[in-house]
């Protein structure tokens, strides 16, 4: 991608169709048009982007390109939507993640990451695509069909994702936000989901202290000494017992008194008994209602 917008060699490779194909559809059927720069060189949308890769979508399932042709942008758009819902699309973009990630196919991998957040948007494609394609790995890999390389090929991939669009927020906190710090207990590394409700805190306006991966309780004592948070967020990423589960929760209850979340986003997750404190996350909307609720600007 350049400052203007994309080549046709990054709509190649983002969207699978070959350029010498692009080119054909773009003087045949008009299907994309590009922009030019002050010097003529040919640049695409984003706009264009996401239209070719809404072509792809309709063409790889068999509808003629002549037929896609006649179609406006908002009918491609509705048929795609009708296909997707029809054969199960977050199934098939899990089950496209997989692949690129047997086969450490970082162009498949970005590929179906685009459409999801297309098909979804950005929030939605984590908790309907990227989150459980997360525990189909982590079963993977339990059962020795996935490997370390691989998983960490996906970890590092979508950890990216979401460090930039963190990083694009670039709006100021709200004055009356309330302070979160989010963090991964000693031990804990997949900081995935916790980057995720980084940028969702982020997004409502209120303050973001981030710890990141296997923070020890002294460290956590520490930061909490020289701002002290409103609220606290965390998960388990590591194999524990329900026991060590609810003796970890105890011990961090003892010493925070504020709310504490624990995000128990992905599936089979412990059956524990938490202090009153603690309110266990299982989806995104329930997190967002109770920040509502709990945190209102």
């Amino acid at each position: 991608m350049t400052k203007n917008g994309y080549s046709i060699s990054d709509l190649e490779r983002m969207t699978g169709i070959k350029a010498h194909t692009i080119r054909i559809w773009e003087k045949r059927y008009g299907i994309i048009e590009p922009c030019r720069t002050e010097t003529n060189i040919r640049y695409y949308s984003d706009n264009e982007l996401k239209k070719l890769l809404n072509i792809s979508i309709l063409n790889n399932s068999g509808v003629k390109i002549s037929q896609i042709a006649e179609l406006s942008e908002h009918q491609i758009n509705d048929r795609v939507v009708q296909l997707i819902s029809s054969r199960q699309e977050s199934e098939e973009l899990i089950e496209s993640m997989l692949h690129a990630t047997l086969e450490l196919n970082s162009t498949q991998f970005n590929k179906t990451i685009t459409t999801a957040v297309i098909t979804h948007g950005f929030e939605n494609a984590f908790s309907k695509v990227f989150f459980p394609f997360y525990e189909k790995m982590r079963i993977h890999w339990l059962t020795g069909v996935i490997n370390a390389a691989q998983q960490h090929f996906a970890d590092s991939i979508l950890r990216q994702k979401l460090i930039v669009a963190l990083d694009s927020l670039i709006m100021p906190p709200d004055p009356n936000g309330k302070r979160f710090i989010i963090f991964l207990p000693e031990g804990h590394y997949n900081e995935l989901c916790m980057l995720f409700f980084a940028y969702l805190i982020r997004k409502t306006g209120h303050k973001i202290i981030y710890l990141g991966q296997s923070v020890t309780l002294n460290s956590l004592n520490n930061v909490a000494g020289i701002k002290e948070p409103d609220a606290l967020i965390t998960t388990f990423t590591a194999p524990m017992s329900s026991c060590e589960a609810e003796k970890y929760m105890q011990e961090l209850c003892r010493q925070f008194h504020q709310p504490i979340y624990l995000s128990q986003l992905h599936e089979g997750q412990l059956q524990a008994e938490y202090p009153f404190n603690v309110k266990v996350i299982k989806t995104m909307e329930d997190f967002k209602a109770d920040l509502l609720m709990r945190f209102p600007l």
